[in-house]
């Protein structure tokens, strides 16, 4: 690995998020479904490298030649036709998950990847989910991610996180069982930056995250 490259806290700092929400633990579980590469645009390096937290990260691009200074086991698999529950009891899965980043490329696929995971056996804590709304992608995306989220018992504390350059991007959930109201209130927002959301919570997050690394 590239001494250049520092543990990051994900591409809108969802890293951070899962990890004040989990009231700052450290060795906690992920798994993080479109994972990209191992280093600069991932969501859980941060956690990992930085508090010892382990999990799976899956991504249909073969990275496991750049996977080698990550701790946590990487999978090749398409997440449209992959077998999650299968993974899940082979890597000794917990029932209640820590956190669940889930970002897939193409119109629809955030929305198909999501409901094949065993959502009526798991629980997530936290679960960032990207919907490009801003690329006009609300009725396959938006809409019907939240839709069945919502039925499954998540709220949406963060809606429609906006990029650093503005862009309606993803969404935050937390499950409210396992996440307290005073965890989670500072940070109900809609359509924020996502360092508005951080700044508006009581955190200044400017020396953590630097676009241009």
């Amino acid at each position: 690995m590239s001494s250049k490259w520092k543990p990051r806290y994900g591409q809108l700092c969802q890293g951070l998020f899962a990890y004040l929400m989990n009231e700052r633990k450290p060795g906690g579980i992920y798994i993080d479904v479109g994972c990209r590469d191992p280093y600069r645009t991932n969501n859980t390096w941060f956690l990992e490298k930085t508090l010892d937290w382990t999990g799976i990260s899956i991504d249909i691009v073969d990275y496991s030649n750049t996977w080698t200074d990550r701790t946590s086991t990487f999978i090749q698999m398409d997440a449209l036709v992959g077998d999650f529950r299968t993974i899940y009891k082979e890597h000794k899965i917990p029932a209640v998950v820590d956190y669940l980043t889930h970002d897939l490329e193409g119109d629809g696929d955030r929305y198909k990847g999501l409901i094949r995971m065993p959502f009526d056996d798991y629980e997530y804590k936290v679960i960032t989910i990207e919907h490009d709304a801003y690329r006009g992608y609300n009725l396959t995306e938006r809409q019907p991610q939240r839709q069945f989220l919502q039925s499954k018992g998540y709220l949406l504390v963060a809606a429609d996180v906006r990029s650093h350059a503005g862009d309606i991007q993803e969404d935050w959930w937390v499950h409210p069982s396992h996440i307290s109201s005073e965890l989670y209130g500072p940070f109900i927002s809609e359509s924020q930056k996502f360092k508005h959301i951080f700044k508006f919570a009581g955190y200044n997050i400017n020396k953590l995250y630097d676009k241009d690394e």
